[in-house]
């Protein structure tokens, strides 16, 4: 089966964001709403899909990257572990970040097409050939098929970004469908996701977000981007003093602006916590005896375009799996109701992201 590429997708400037928008070539927008965003950073890829005129493409996850477009427009995608594919030739967005790594993957219109293409692209070990990094690993077709029944641990809130009712609903359909297919499905709670959230931000901008706004300054800068870049520039204490002030009243806002760093000192520490947090975690579901893992792909389904790059807490159902360096997807379940719309008045409104949730996830049906 060949493969014939024809058109090259929209990307977010900077590739560190949900939204897709750059100073180039404008905004992509959702297919069905031209007010709403596709999803980023592979966000032209889902749209392209999502609209019809692709069947296959690939992207790239660093915090969600290819399974957040997918959610938003209804694709499958999946992030494998870091070593699946190849990277050489490829620095990604911010190069030297040895544990947050961007993954390649496939994007497709049906679970069907995600297997075929990961079928044939490991059929054989010619990438590890290619690259000795890569494991020679084939597809393996006799797990595929053997029908096992699985243990899997399943969850709506990581207790630190509570989703709005649609997405709750979307994956506890996904756990009746799974357990009338003779899966168990049993509660999971992840470990300290707002200590795992401070980490990964910080492993993820590596040098207090230098490297990032030092490349953009001199840009014209797109406005959906300009929050985190302009944030990125208030010095390190400055922050940490607002957080500390933060911590009084919300709580989850202080936890962001301690993360980030340029202290080697605190990298070092970072990774090692990392290591820890990894470790333990899959301590956690080997005890539990858990197979796999069911929840969210993000809080709120697609939002107006500005709002990505002010919530970027938003991404811990996301970003979990970049740290820990799991394979991750994301499959269509249902969408938005006129229910779910108006079980949106009891959500959360304790701060300003989740304010911001709630007004961007209303009437989206």
């Amino acid at each position: 089966m060949g493969f014939v590429p024809f058109v090259q997708t929209n990307v977010p400037q900077s590739l560190m964001a949900f939204a897709c928008c750059n100073t180039l070539y404008g905004t992509t927008t959702h297919p069905l709403s031209k007010h709403r965003t596709c999803g980023g950073s592979s966000g032209g890829e889902a749209a392209i899909l999502a609209a019809g005129g692709s069947l296959i493409g690939i992207g790239g996850d660093v915090g969600g990257s290819i399974r957040i477009p997918c959610h938003f427009t209804g694709m499958a995608g999946i992030k494998p572990c870091n070593p699946r594919f190849s990277h050489r030739g490829v620095p990604g967005c911010i190069p030297g970040r040895p544990l947050i790594n961007a993954n390649d993957g496939p994007m497709t219109t049906t679970i069907k097409s995600t297997v075929e293409f990961l079928r044939a692209a490991w059929s054989d070990t010619w990438t590890h050939e290619m690259d000795f990094y890569v494991p020679p690993v084939t597809f393996n077709e006799e797990l595929f098929k053997e029908g096992k029944k699985y243990r899997i641990g399943y969850y709506v809130d990581d207790e630190w970004f509570t989703p709005v009712p649609a997405i709750q609903r979307a994956v506890l359909e996904a756990k009746e469908i799974l357990e009338k297919a003779g899966h168990t499905l049993v509660p999971f709670k992840p470990r300290n996701i707002p200590h795992m959230f401070k980490l990964y931000i910080r492993a993820l901008s590596v040098d207090g977000g230098y490297y990032l706004w030092s490349r953009l300054l001199n840009d014209v800068l797109d406005p959906t981007i300009k929050p985190m870049i302009y944030t990125n520039l208030i010095p390190i204490p400055i922050q940490r003093f607002a957080g500390f002030f933060l911590d009084f009243i919300y709580p989850r806002m202080a936890n962001i602006a301690k993360s980030l760093t340029h202290s080697t000192i605190e990298l070092r520490e970072t990774y090692a916590e990392i290591e820890d947090y990894r470790s333990k975690f899959t301590v956690q579901m080997l005890d539990e005896k858990i197979d796999a893992l069911l929840c969210p792909p993000q809080v709120m389904p697609s939002p107006e375009h500005h709002i990505p790059s002010r919530i970027i807490a938003a991404i811990s159902y996301t970003g979990i799996f970049n740290l820990l360096d799991y394979g991750a997807g994301v499959v269509n379940v249902t969408k938005v109701t006129e229910e779910d719309d108006r079980r949106l008045d009891d959500y959360p409104e304790s701060d300003p992201w989740y304010r911001m949730v709630k007004k961007t996830s209303k009437a989206i049906f």
